[in-house]
């Protein structure tokens, strides 16, 4: 991309040999095989990594442009000397690394208008915080002040409680699959034949501005044309070598869905395009019988989550967006991915008969044919003088398996088989809040 670019970037010559420098002629092209978005992403990334160029970075002579008059009317720069010398005060003030990285201080600084420039600065202020905000390339802004770091709560984490609790749920597991072939290509020719037509291979070419600056690459569509379909002339690819590549079945298996679905003059509009979509669907029934067709079983009483875990993983989160106080956990705070999770935490503190519970630690895995899986919360419940244990692995808004995204359903479906295979009295659910889940028990 940056090839591109550089290639293009030589000023025309007009029939007398002159540079021209109107930029309505100096117009460069780009032909990319990617949409202007992802260009402009893949072009700033390319620029950091080939050419060592940050973005977001302040330099030590990011200020030495700046022109000022000074009393006598002459037009001068500010110059390395003084650059550096700012530089160095936005270091001491830790408003940047030693880097030159922008910390979070500067960033809400310059959005509340509060950064203060040294007095002798004073004449140029405007400028300094123009080639600040332009070194600042979408940070975060986040209050330092709200910054926690989750502690061990020694209390729960050593108490009885806490390890009837871990010792009902440690337990690693293996699994097996049966999968039914024949089923699979019933269900995959069915999905085939009512995925949307494909059409012929259409060229859009899009037009746009692009600005490359300090703080990154950015631009601005400008225009959208779709060309004429295109006929395809050259061989078909082997879309079997394709598919066995993707899915790891058979051909012969591969032969009778793609005859059985008869969309093979899709595949002669737009090859690329049907071989995708006829994988993912391929792929996706697979999932969807490798997890009806799953089974777990425990690996004996050596194999198993050491409770370590909790003490080896560092938990950092903010007050004021997504982290809580709480006494009942194994941390002191919880860092937590929703407003759900939130209101979940608040009333499991706040509920008599919960004992203990916890978010368990990322590295708490359980092992599925889609990926390993992480679950969110074990809880520990003493109802009317029972103990019973709850492993609630997901808080959603929904319990619509239809609105739950699919890869998480299939999941879920693997969380319960592994629980279940156990065999420790750990009942496994998936709640849209806490009363529905308390009404429950």
């Amino acid at each position: 991309r940056r090839q591109k670019i550089g290639r293009g970037l030589r000023l025309c010559v007009n029939q007398n040999g002159e540079r021209v420098f109107d930029p309505q002629i100096n117009t460069l092209s780009v032909m990319a095989n990617e949409s202007f978005a992802e260009f402009a992403e893949n072009l700033q990334n390319e620029i950091e990594s080939e050419t060592g160029i940050k973005f977001g970075i302040i330099e030590k002579h990011a200020f030495a442009a700046i022109s000022y008059t000074d009393d006598s009317g002459e037009l001068k720069n500010l110059g390395f000397d003084d650059s550096e010398k700012l530089w160095g005060y936005l270091f001491e003030e830790e408003l940047i690394y030693n880097s030159g990285k922008i910390k979070q201080e500067l960033k809400q600084k310059i959005v509340d208008d509060t950064f203060e420039v040294p007095l002798e600065f004073k004449h140029v202020e405007k400028e300094i915080k123009q080639v600040i905000q332009r070194s600042i390339n979408k940070l975060p802004i986040r209050n330092h002040s709200d910054e926690i770091v989750a502690r061990i709560n020694k209390r729960v984490y050593l108490g009885p409680e806490f390890e009837n609790l871990w010792n009902r749920i440690k337990y690693r597991t293996t699994y097996s699959i049966a999968m039914d072939i024949e089923k699979l290509i019933e269900n995959c020719v069915k999905a085939i034949k009512k995925m949307p037509m494909i059409p012929k291979i259409r060229m859009i070419q899009e037009s746009a501005r692009i600005d490359i600056q300090q703080a990154g690459v950015s631009g601005e569509l400008v225009g959208t044309k779709v060309l004429d379909q295109i006929e395809i002339k050259h061989p078909l690819p082997d879309i079997l070598r394709y598919l066995q590549d993707e899915t790891k079945l058979t051909r012969r298996t591969l032969v009778k869905i793609l005859l059985e679905a008869g969309r093979l003059e899709d595949f002669k509009n737009n090859p690329q395009k049907f071989m995708e979509a006829t994988s993912d669907i391929i792929k996706q029934n697979m999932k969807l019988m490798i997890v009806d067709g799953i089974k777990y079983e425990r690996i004996g009483t050596l194999e198993f989550f050491r409770q370590e875990l909790f003490e080896m993983t560092e938990l950092k989160g903010y007050l004021s967006s997504n982290a809580v106080k709480v006494e009942k956990s194994v941390y002191d705070h919880l860092v937590l991915d929703s407003d759900i999770e939130k209101e979940f935490a608040r009333m499991l503190e706040f509920d008599d008969d919960v004992k203990v519970y916890t978010k368990l630690p990322p590295k708490f895995q359980i092992e599925t044919p889609i990926g390993n899986y992480n679950p969110d919360w074990a809880v520990l419940v003493d109802k009317d003088g029972i103990e019973k244990l709850y492993f609630v692995i997901e808080t959603k808004g929904s319990t619509d398996a239809g609105q739950l995204r699919l890869f998480e359903d299939y999941k879920n479906k693997c969380g319960r088989k592994h629980f279940a295979a156990l065999e420790t009295g750990v009942v496994y659910d998936v709640k849209k809040d806490y009363s529905e889940w308390k009404v429950g028990i």
